[in-house]
Parts: structure tokens; C-alpha cells; sequence
């Protein structure tokens, strides 16, 4: 008890219980109404659709107007009201033509909360006539550096004519539309779908609110030719002794310039003349083809021929007098007497392997296999066959043996009987 009162316990009590109390008289009493200002409340505007559906009107201008309201009520009413839960309505369907026009606006009601004020008292509002417009493409604007080889011989568009639709007032200005397109799609053959911009008479964007672009894309088709100068070559088949990769050519013109579709002429690295074999001559030669240029593809040049020369590097010929002949397959019974026993023989190949070549490297070989072998002078073919020790060396030309055939000779003791 001592303790409670050197502390004043009860006398701090008493002191919250009253200021209960004398909260509670305040709300329930003398302040039992007040003001609340909201600002910035948007519109709904009811019958757009019926508008455009109907009349094919639409708002412009100032489509988002906003009211600020001063509404007043009870505290504990207001508490209720917030800005997110107050609703402003405007019904615009009875309108059919376009103009100008004021319009009221209904609030939503709360229990016990009034409007004190409202700013604007009336809405104006702007209603234009929607409609149609077919624009044409006007200019295909291309992006980046343009390859200088590169020709654009066809741009077509899909669709040529464009329909955009909106408010009257915004696409009064509009003339035409323009595309664009970026130079790195354009190496070859190009067909795509791109974006549009409408623009006016002097190539000013036209933009709007209501503008809508009924046609979204346009599709550009572009055909693109490039000019390419391409090498001329000549290729060639082995010869006996002399190997392609032995050969120096020279052509003359060494290119031709062509034209044609960028697919075709970026995949075209050179333009081959014809066709030589090597052992259709011996050291060197020269001759004339034709220029045939593939199907698709012509020259800018007045060129109908070309000149070629061959001759070969480090690759020589040698004629050695040969006397190693064989004889393969004779028939039975036989006596065969080779008439000649040497043969000159010309060889080709690198200069190397000829200094150190002999006779005695070479052997003509004629095989008899199958022939039809009588008595009497025959004459067969042979090959010149060489010794692998001369690395890269082939006999060129044809040879031939010539040999008479005769019966055995009779034994000793036979004849008569």
C-alpha cells in the first residue's frame, strides 16, 4: 500500500481512462463532420464503342481528362472513401456528328459523403470523323553502305497501296509511307516483311493517337545483281611425265568482269575455259577456247575467246638409243629373231631424274599373249617400260619390234625317216 502510493499508480490510471474518454467525446461529438479533397480522378466515358460502331466518331485531343472533388461527410464515412474507389462516369453515345461538346459526368455515390465541389463542372470533349486512307509506298530507304559491285534491278512491294485508318484531323496530312531496309540484307536476293513509316507531303512523320495501321507490314522483294571480275582457268590432265601441278599457264585475258544474280556470282570463284590433256604435246603449246559463261550470268566486256599457252617448269626431254627388248608370251614351237636390237626411245620428266637416266634403265617389252603369231616378218607394239629409280620419268609416243618368225630348225637324224 506504501508502495502504491509512492508511486502514484492510481493517479496514472486515472489519467489514460479520462483521455479514453475525452477522445472518444471528440469523435462522437464535436467533430462529427469534415471536408476531403481528391484530385486527379479519371473519367470513364461510356458509348465510345456505340460511337465508332455507329457514327464512326472518336475522341481526340484531350482523350484522359481528370476531375478534383471536394466531397464532405462524416469522418468514419470518409474513411471509406479513397481515390482508388471513387468512379467518374460520362455517358458520350448520344452524339452523331463530329464537333465540340460539353459533358456532365456522374460521381459515385457513399453513404453519408456529399460533393461539396467538383472542378471542372463540365467535361469538353472532341469527337472526329473516323476514316480510311490508302497510302503508297513512297521511298525505300536503305541503311548502311551499299556495296558499290551491287545493282538493285527489281523492288517490289506488298502491298503496293497501304490502308491506315484514324481520326480525320490526324491523317488529313498523310501522303505516303516509307520503308526501310538494311544494306547488309541486301548481298543477295532479298524478300521480307518490315515496318512502316507514314509520312507527310515533305517526308515528316505523321503520328497520332487514333492513327491505326490496318495493313501492320509490307513486304519488299528486291532482286539483286552483282558485277564481279572472275579469274579465267584451263585445266588440265597429266601427261606421261609431266604432271599438272609441273605446268605454268598463262591465259590472256587473265579475268572476265560478269554480271549476274548476287547468289550466282558470289559462289562463281573462277570460269574454266576448257580442258587440256598434257600428252597432247610435248614441251610446250598454245591454243584458242571459247568463253562459255554459265546459264544466268553475262560479261560487261565484248570478250568471246581466250588465248592460252602452256609450258612446263624444270620438266625436259631425252632420246636414248635402247637395246634391252623382251619378249613375252611367244608362242611354242617357234624361232623368233628380233630384226633390230635398238630402239630410240624418247622419254619426259623432271631434269633431275633425266641426268642421271641411261639406256640400260629402259626395256621395250612386247607381249604376245593372244596375238596371232605366223611365220614370216611381224611386226608388234611394245612399251618402254622404266626403271623406278628414275622418279617421275614416262615414255612418250608409241614403239614397235620387229622380229621374223620361223619353225624350228630340224634335228639331226630326223629327216627321211
Amino acid at each position: 500500500m506504501k508502495w502504491m502510493k509512492k508511486h502514484d499508480i492510481f493517479l496514472w490510471i486515472a489519467s489514460i481512462l479520462a483521455a479514453i474518454v475525452l477522445w472518444f467525446v471528440v469523435i462522437t461529438t464535436e467533430n462529427q463532420e469534415r471536408s476531403a479533397n481528391f484530385y486527379g480522378i479519371p473519367i470513364q466515358f461510356i458509348g465510345q464503342q456505340e460511337l465508332l460502331a455507329d457514327h464512326k466518331l472518336i475522341m481526340i485531343g484531350n482523350t484522359e481528362p481528370k476531375v478534383d472533388l471536394e466531397l464532405h461527410g462524416s469522418i468514419e464515412a470518409l474513411m471509406g472513401v479513397s481515390q482508388d474507389n471513387i468512379t467518374i462516369r460520362a455517358d458520350i453515345s448520344r452524339f452523331e456528328k463530329p464537333g465540340e461538346y460539353k459533358v456532365s459526368y456522374d460521381i459515385s455515390a457513399f453513404d453519408d459523403v456529399v460533393v461539396k465541389s467538383r472542378t471542372p463542372g463540365m467535361i469538353t470533349i472532341n469527337l472526329d470523323e473516323v476514316i480510311e486512307k490508302e497510302l503508297p509506298v513512297s521511298d525505300i530507304k536503305i541503311e548502311g553502305k551499299v556495296d558499290s559491285s551491287l545493282r538493285f534491278t527489281e523492288m517490289k512491294t506488298d502491298p503496293a497501296m497501304v490502308k491506315i485508318s484514324g481520326a480525320s484531323s490526324e491523317i488529313q496530312a498523310a501522303e505516303s509511307v516509307v520503308i526501310s531496309v538494311n544494306s547488309v540484307r541486301l548481298n543477295s536476293d532479298y524478300k521480307g516483311s518490315l515496318e512502316y513509316t507514314i509520312v507527310d507531303a515533305e517526308g515528316k512523320e505523321v503520328t497520332g493517337k487514333t492513327i491505326t495501321k490496318v495493313d501492320k507490314r509490307v513486304t519488299l522483294e528486291v532482286t539483286v545483281e552483282k558485277t564481279k571480275s572472275v579469274p579465267l582457268i584451263l585445266e588440265l590432265k597429266d601427261g606421261a611425265g609431266a604432271p599438272a601441278s609441273s605446268a605454268q599457264v598463262r591465259i590472256e585475258p587473265q579475268s572476265v568482269e560478269i554480271v549476274g544474280s548476287a547468289k550466282q556470282v558470289n559462289a562463281l570463284e573462277s570460269i574454266s575455259i576448257g580442258e587440256v590433256s598434257l600428252d597432247d604435246f610435248i614441251l610446250s603449246t598454245e591454243g584458242t577456247f571459247e568463253i562459255v559463261l554459265p546459264e544466268g550470268v553475262t560479261s560487261t566486256e565484248e570478250l568471246e575467246e581466250a588465248h592460252y599457252f602452256i609450258s612446263f617448269k624444270d620438266i625436259d626431254t631425252a632420246q636414248l638409243n635402247v637395246t634391252n627388248i623382251d619378249i613375252l608370251n611367244p608362242p611354242d614351237n617357234v624361232v623368233i629373231e628380233i630384226e633390230s636390237m635398238l630402239v630410240v626411245v624418247t622419254v619426259r620428266g623432271p631434269k633431275e631424274s633425266l641426268k642421271s637416266l641411261s639406256p640400260d634403265d629402259i626395256t621395250l617389252v612386247a607381249n604376245l599373249d593372244g596375238l596371232n603369231i605366223k611365220n614370216g616378218r611381224q611386226i608388234v607394239s611394245a612399251t618402254a617400260v622404266i626403271d623406278e629409280s628414275a622418279e617421275g620419268v614416262a615414255a612418250l609416243s608409241d614403239y614397235s619390234i620387229i622380229f621374223n618368225v620361223s619353225p624350228p630348225p630340224m634335228e639331226a637324224g630326223t629327216a627321211g625317216g
